[in-house]
């Protein structure tokens, strides 16, 4: 295993492993991960509501979902709620200097989420809602669900760790848990992405796969995004009794090719322009890595196409 040097992973390194043992090192990467899973797993037991929070970008959905199989396959039901599914009707939003902010907290019925969530609890059953982002409006009662008397609920979306989001659950049935990329990647001549980039490269391959969004329509959207963090998800990160590091080493490698190309689609009239330039200098200094060699179970194909 690559251990990251001023919270940096040398791309050096990496790019050897590439040439010499690219199994090897996508292996150690998804290992790494599911064992921190398997940690977070073995510290929720005994409790029955676990809160995953991070940034847009992190691998929320993916996470909840083997997080979920992993306490299924230890006897414990367990039912994943997304909370993008409790937003509000888009006419009923109070506009941000404006306009619809989805990043904060209020908008979202936090109080529809808690009574979902006792009524699972308490009740064993309850009707979740469901949200189309494409007319922003929520179905409510759209999914029955049904939780046994000892089963689990986990709780996922960037606003996962917010005081008021805990504060009417009991407490110790609550396990907080935080995750994002804690890393970036660095060549020796100081050249390379930080774990925010990392988050971009993520959110801008998958905005163009899944919401036919433009790698300048995903930019303007990101600079609210990292504002909208910076004041409400990130200060959250301090609640968490554990942290899961979701950055995968082979990752630059895999996105490289692709997100060169995605890049190469904004303007040089566009105000990103010079960023993009710089980006697509730093992923130039990895190896690319075919698709074919993308496990079919990697927490990375939540950004892809497949």
């Amino acid at each position: 295993m690559i251990y990251p040097t001023h919270c940096e992973y040398s791309i050096d390194e990496i790019n050897h492993l590439i040439r010499t043992a690219p199994n090897a090192l996508i292996s150690a990467a998804e290992g790494d991960y599911h064992a921190q899973l398997r940690e977070a797993v073995i510290r929720f037991h005994g409790r029955r509501i676990l809160c995953l929070a991070g940034p847009s970008g992190s691998g929320k959905t993916t996470t909840a979902n083997k997080l979920a199989a992993m306490l299924e396959k230890d006897g414990i039901p367990t039912q994943v709620l997304s909370m993008d599914d409790f937003y509000k009707n888009h006419k009923d939003m109070v506009p941000v200097e404006g306009k619809l902010n989805f990043e904060v907290l209020s908008s979202l019925e936090t109080e529809l989420l808690h009574d979902k969530i006792q009524e699972l609890l308490h009740q064993g059953k309850t009707d979740l809602p469901r949200y189309d982002f494409h007319t922003g409006t929520r179905r409510d009662n759209a999914v029955p669900t049904h939780l046994p008397a000892h089963g689990a609920v986990i709780i996922e979306g960037i606003h996962g760790l917010h005081e008021e989001v805990a504060q009417c659950l009991e407490q110790d049935l609550l396990f907080r848990v935080y995750i994002s990329p804690h890393s970036g990647f660095q060549n020796e001549e100081g050249i390379g992405i930080d774990k925010r980039q990392v988050r971009l490269i993520r959110r801008m391959i998958r905005d163009s796969h899944h919401r036919s969004a433009s790698p300048t329509e995903t930019l303007t959207m990101w600079e609210e995004v990292c504002r909208a963090e910076d004041l409400y998800v990130r200060p959250m990160a301090r609640f968490a009794e554990y942290r899961i590091n979701s950055v995968h080493l082979y990752e630059p490698c895999l996105f490289r090719n692709e997100m060169i190309g995605l890049l190469q689609e904004v303007e040089k009239e566009s105000k990103y322009y010079q960023l993009t330039e710089n980006l697509k200098f730093s992923l130039e200094k990895f190896e690319p890595l075919p698709d074919s060699f993308l496990p079919q179970d990697s927490l990375l194909r939540e950004f892809t196409k497949n």
